[in-house]
C-alpha cells in the first residue's frame, strides 16, 4: 500500500482499460435489460499498466469505475462468484479494490432496445394535448376542415358528450369528476384507433397498439390538421399514458413477472385475501411528472372509467403516465418530439418493472 497513488488521468485510463473475462455470466440483469445493473470496481492502482490491462478478455459488464479504495472486501456478490473474482483482480488487475452491484435508476437510466411483444397485455394507449378553449369547435360545422384533413384514416365520426375523469395531483386523492363536454369521435373502420377532439384538448388513443413509431406517426397527423384549421396558440398539457393490464392465469402469476416493490401486497402470502388494492407513485422529472399507478382490481372494477373500461376478471394494472407541467407553444414537430421522450421514458420504467417471464409470456424474446 505504499505505492503512489496514480492520477486522476490514469484512473480514467485504467477504468476505460479494465475488463473482466469470461469468468462472470453475461450480466442482463434480471429483465434483459444491460442498463438495469452494473459491476462497479473501485481499486487503488493497477499492478498493470493500462496498456496491459487491455489484454484482459473483453468485459461483459457494463462499466467500470476506478477510484481509491476504503476497504477491500466484496459486496452484493455470491460467494462462489466473489471468491475467484477476488483472486483474479488481484493478480490480473487491481490489487486493492472493493466491488459491488450497481441498481440503476429508471427514471434517468438509458432507454433499452424494444422487444417486441405480440400478445401484449396493453389495453390503451392515449396521447392528450390540451390548449386554451376554442369555442367555436362547440358548433356543428366547426370541425369540417378538420375531419376532411383525417377521413382518410378515421372515416367514422360520433359526436357525443363527454364525462371527463382525472386523477388528483397527489397520492391518496380519488378520482375527480370533469363536467361534461361536446366532443367529436372520429374513429377508422375497426373501431380500435380513435381521435376526439373538444373545445379544449385533442387525444389519440388505440386498443391495438403496433410500435412506437407508428403511433408517433398518427399523432403527427392529426396534431398537423388542428394546427391548420383550429390554430390552437399554446399546449396547456401535453400528456402520454400507456395502460397495462393483466388478467388470467398471468395475474395469478403476477409475483413472477413483476418486480416485488412494484407488485406490492399483491405477491405476498396475503394476496388471496386483497380484495382491491392500488398503488400510486408521482415521479418529478424536472419539466414534466412521471405518474406511475399498479395494483390488483377485483371484477368490473376500474380506476379511471373514461379510458380503461372494467372486465369481468380479477386484474393487475400498470398504468403509466407522462405530462408536462407548464405550458409551451403549440407546435406539432415539437409536441411529436417530446411525445417521443415520454414513450422513452415509459417504457424504461415498464422495462425495469417486468421480468424476463414477462416478456416471454406475452411472445417477447429478452
Amino acid at each position: 500500500m505504499g505505492r503512489k497513488s496514480p492520477s486522476g488521468a490514469a484512473y480514467a485510463a485504467t477504468a476505460a482499460a479494465v475488463s473482466l473475462p469470461a469468468l462472470l455470466p453475461p450480466w442482463k440483469g434480471r429483465n434483459g435489460w444491460p442498463g438495469q445493473r452494473r459491476w462497479q470496481i473501485k481499486g487503488l492502482a493497477p499492478r498493470r499498466s493500462p496498456s496491459a490491462l487491455a489484454s484482459v478478455a473483453p468485459a461483459r459488464i457494463a462499466s467500470y469505475l476506478v477510484q481509491r479504495p476504503r476497504r477491500r472486501f466484496c459486496n452484493g456478490l455470491q460467494p462462489r462468484t466473489c471468491a475467484p473474482l477476488h483472486i483474479l483482480l488481484h493478480k490480473r488487475a487491481l490489487p486493492p479494490y472493493i466491488l459491488q452491484a450497481m441498481t440503476v435508476d429508471p427514471i434517468c437510466a438509458p432507454t433499452p432496445a424494444e422487444v417486441p411483444l405480440p400478445h401484449a397485455p396493453l389495453a390503451r394507449v392515449l396521447a392528450q394535448v390540451k390548449f386554451p378553449p376554442v369555442l367555436a369547435l362547440n358548433k356543428d360545422d366547426a370541425t369540417a376542415g378538420f375531419q376532411d384533413a383525417i377521413r382518410a384514416r378515421y372515416p367514422v365520426l360520433r359526436p357525443e358528450a363527454v364525462q371527463g375523469f382525472g386523477f388528483g395531483p397527489g397520492i391518496g386523492v380519488g378520482v375527480i369528476r370533469v363536467e361534461p363536454q361536446r366532443a367529436w369521435r372520429f374513429l377508422d373502420i375497426s373501431g380500435a384507433w380513435r381521435v376526439t377532439l373538444a373545445q379544449d384538448f385533442l387525444s389519440l388513443e388505440t386498443t391495438a397498439y403496433d410500435s412506437r413509431q407508428d403511433f408517433l406517426a398518427r399523432l403527427s397527423e392529426v396534431l398537423t390538421a388542428l394546427s391548420d384549421h383550429v390554430r390552437p396558440a399554446l399546449a396547456d398539457r401535453i400528456g402520454l399514458r400507456y395502460i397495462d393490464q393483466v388478467v388470467g392465469e398471468h395475474e395469478a402469476a403476477i409475483g413472477q413477472l413483476v418486480r416485488p416493490e412494484v407488485v406490492g401486497l399483491a405477491a405476498t402470502p396475503a394476496a388471496a385475501r386483497i380484495r382491491h388494492t392500488i398503488s400510486e407513485t408521482l415521479f418529478d422529472l424536472g419539466e414534466f411528472n412521471l405518474l406511475m399507478r399498479s395494483g390488483q382490481l377485483p371484477p368490473q372494477t376500474t380506476p379511471d372509467p373514461s379510458v380503461l373500461p372494467a372486465v369481468d376478471q380479477k386484474s393487475w394494472i400498470l398504468d403509466l403516465d407522462m405530462a408536462t407541467k407548464e405550458p409551451r407553444p403549440f407546435e406539432p414537430g415539437s409536441i411529436v418530439e417530446l411525445s417521443r421522450h415520454f414513450a422513452e421514458r415509459i417504457y424504461t420504467v415498464f422495462r425495469w418493472a417486468v421480468s424476463d417471464e414477462f416478456l416471454r409470456r406475452f411472445g417477447g424474446q429478452p
